[in-house]
């Protein structure tokens, strides 16, 4: 895809395109909400954050931890943390660990996550365990956080 295709899905969309320089795929499609009395109902599904090695860091806005059940098995309950960070809404169904310290996290602050080590607890995938840290978000997300916390029914 060229950019000219990536500027005519922005027209198409009212919005912006985002392609991939080097494989020339789009990456993004943003829609303006406030175009032409068009009001968002669903905005897109958040991305999933995962920590694949000990090191990997995330940084984003806390907006909250939501109790998903889903629908037909409600026995598969599972909470999930949401942020909102300079791309996007973003997700993480963390275990123990995680969702101890994010409890303890304030709503709309800034939290960054470290995945330090792995514990054995004696099942087939260890626990992933985490140092949090929190501050009070920056002024320019302040706006972005309220948004993003209704759009995330929150």
């Amino acid at each position: 895809m060229t950019s000219k295709d990536a500027a005519k899905v922005a027209e198409e969309v009212q919005g912006t395109a985002t392609i991939d320089t080097t494989t020339g795929e789009v990456v993004t499609i943003s829609a303006n909400d406030d175009n032409q009395g068009w009001e968002t109902v669903q905005d897109e599904s958040p991305d999933r954050i995962i920590f694949d090695t000990i090191g990997d860091t995330y940084v984003g806005l806390f907006l909250g931890i939501e109790h998903v059940v889903p629908e037909g098995d409600p026995e598969e309950d599972f909470y999930q943390a949401q942020f909102y960070d300079e791309d996007s809404p973003k997700v993480i169904a963390g275990g123990f660990s995680l969702m101890r310290a994010l409890n303890k996290v304030d709503v709309g602050r800034e939290v960054r996550m470290l995945y330090v080590k792995d514990i054995d607890t004696g099942k087939k995938d260890p626990m992933k365990d985490f140092k949090v840290w929190a501050r009070d978000a920056r002024p320019e997300w302040a706006e972005r956080a309220a948004q993003a916390r209704k759009a995330a029914g929150l």
